[in-house]
């Protein structure tokens, strides 16, 4: 992992110093990373990794980069955007942890690929972006989407072909993300309430995350699903008695 400072690892400036037998180019270490060169600079700009040892021009890189860069990867598929994953390097934080794993989510979409997987064009993926419906994470600079939004997207598409009005359902599409939103500002400031009257430890408000989350997710989905069935059918009753 990254040096701290003091490390015998670290000169004065922070700079990685690396064995001879283990300096490794820029161009190395995205190859064996698996990324481009740009993002292992961009990675250094946003401060998620140690300068690279300078020898005149020449950066050289080392174990502790590729590693870092493992990590940011590793982090990036859990769903976490780049300045969450440098707040949890550095803070190594056992209740960022919890909410990783806990917003864990396949992002290996981009917009292309979710529309072809979507069945729907480009323009529908930005529209749902646009209002919120879609929360794209950061993955190496790049937004992603997970595995579940194709089918998120597939359902919209089957409204409207049943015959449901766009720009209805699209206004519907704000009002159900402006609500979902404060809905969830509230349901954290319940648990917040309780780490801090119950005094917990940074772990233990991570486990006590962990095992919430899920259960409040359930508890509201369920809530809906319940109120729309009622709903739905007490407005086919009243239709049938106006007839």
């Amino acid at each position: 992992m990254a040096s701290e400072p003091g490390d015998s690892n670290a000169d004065d400036t922070g700079a990685a110093h690396n064995e001879p037998g283990d300096r490794l180019r820029v161009d190395e270490v995205a190859a064996r990373s698996g990324v481009s060169v740009d993002t292992v600079r961009y990675y250094q700009a946003q401060g998620l990794m140690e300068p690279p040892e300078k020898d005149g021009r020449i950066a050289w890189y080392g174990p502790t980069h590729l590693e870092r860069i493992a990590e940011i990867r590793r982090r990036s598929d859990e769903g976490f955007s780049l300045a969450q994953i440098k707040a949890l390097l550095a803070a190594d934080d056992p209740l960022l942890a919890a909410l990783a794993r806990d917003g864990a989510a396949d992002a290996t979409l981009d917009r292309r690929a979710l529309a072809r997987a979507a069945g729907v064009s480009e323009s529908i993926v930005a529209m749902a972006v646009e209002v919120g419906l879609l929360r794209p994470v950061d993955v190496d600079g790049q937004e992603r989407f997970g595995s579940s939004a194709p089918a998120m997207l597939s359902a919209g598409k089957a409204l409207v072909n049943a015959g449901v009005d766009p720009t209805a359902f699209t206004e519907l599409a704000l009002r159900h993300a402006e609500h979902t939103e404060r809905l969830v500002a509230d349901a954290v400031e319940l648990i917040h309430d309780v780490v801090n009257n119950q005094q917990l430890s940074r772990q233990e408000a991570g486990d006590m995350v962990s095992a919430a989350i899920p259960q409040v997710a359930e508890l509201v989905a369920d809530h809906f699903r319940q109120t729309l069935i009622r709903t739905a059918a007490d407005r086919l009753i009243e239709g049938d008695d106006r007839r």
